[in-house]
């Protein structure tokens, strides 16, 4: 199917052959690339992180699981003195509820506790509070996360990264100002501001195995506009409506295999151009 005043037929010419009949009565009318807004977040939030306990503080766990559990006979047996800074241990121990102390006796006497047991049979782990901040992606126009394998560098950046890490970005993500002005963009709508705690938790603690996500520090995020390049497939169906098709563009995807169609910012941008039917590029 050959289209009369087709402006990209040269352009993606190998494209329109391929994808020419994809859709039933629906006849492919132009190929053009598009920009599709994101927004790239940081913001502060607390989390549980598993630590190891430190080879000394194993050690007095020990000392005390096998029954010398007076304060004078542990620090003789470890060759330290009860007045030494390195007694700061047991305090870390007590507070992790991994021993308790009783000093109602003559003499300070530590016990450890179910849970000491547990850690050093490598059934349980410590956990420690702490503020971080995390960084991710979030599409406008599905108002969900976007998963962290893509990539905030420049072009440069994004080279180097290819040829230095197994493991590399899948998208090259521009930061909006910066994108093509002769390209269709179609612009941010919805900043971020009101994602749920429970959807953020999900989100970080699936990008993360040895990080839990606890709370927001507080609202405040960092938002700045990001933009991917797709291509967008134009269909006219018998009804004479317009029907869009957004697939991954190899100028934008690193290791590029195939035009993999995204089915719901197709949608998306299906139901966007029948709102706002898109200008003509000269």
């Amino acid at each position: 199917m050959k289209q009369e005043n087709h402006k990209n037929e040269h352009l993606f010419q190998k494209e329109f052959e391929m994808f020419k009949n994809h859709l039933e009565n629906a006849k492919l009318h132009d190929i053009f690339e598009i920009y599709l807004p994101y927004w790239h977040c940081k913001q502060s939030i607390v989390i549980d992180k598993s630590v190891e306990l430190d080879r000394f503080s194993i050690i007095i766990l020990q000392t005390i699981e096998s029954g010398l559990i007076k304060q004078t006979e542990i620090c003789k047996f470890l060759g330290i003195e009860t007045d030494s800074f390195v007694m700061m241990q047991f305090h870390y121990l007590i507070k992790n509820e991994l021993i308790i102390v009783d000093e109602t006796l003559s003499e300070v006497t530590y016990n450890i506790t179910r849970d000491g047991f547990l850690y050093l049979k490598r059934k349980k782990k410590i956990t420690m509070t702490e503020m971080v901040n995390f960084t991710y992606c979030y599409n406008d126009l599905t108002q969900k996360f976007f998963k962290e394998n893509c990539s905030l560098n420049n072009e440069k950046d994004e080279l180097k990264d290819l040829k230095n890490s197994t493991h590399t970005s899948k998208f090259k993500i521009k930061e909006t100002h910066k994108t093509e002005h002769d390209i269709f963009k179609i612009p941010h709508a919805k900043k971020p501001y009101n994602i749920k705690n429970v959807e953020l938790a999900e989100y970080f603690n699936q990008q993360n195995t040895d990080k839990v996500f606890y709370d927001v520090v507080n609202k405040e995020k960092e938002m700045h506009k990001r933009s991917i390049c797709y291509l967008a497939f134009e269909y006219i169906d018998e009804n004479n409506e317009l029907i869009y098709e957004i697939r991954h563009f190899k100028k934008t995807v690193n290791n590029f295999e195939k035009y993999e169609l995204e089915e719901e910012l197709s949608k998306k941008v299906t139901a966007y151009f029948r709102k706002k039917p898109r200008l003509m590029l000269s």
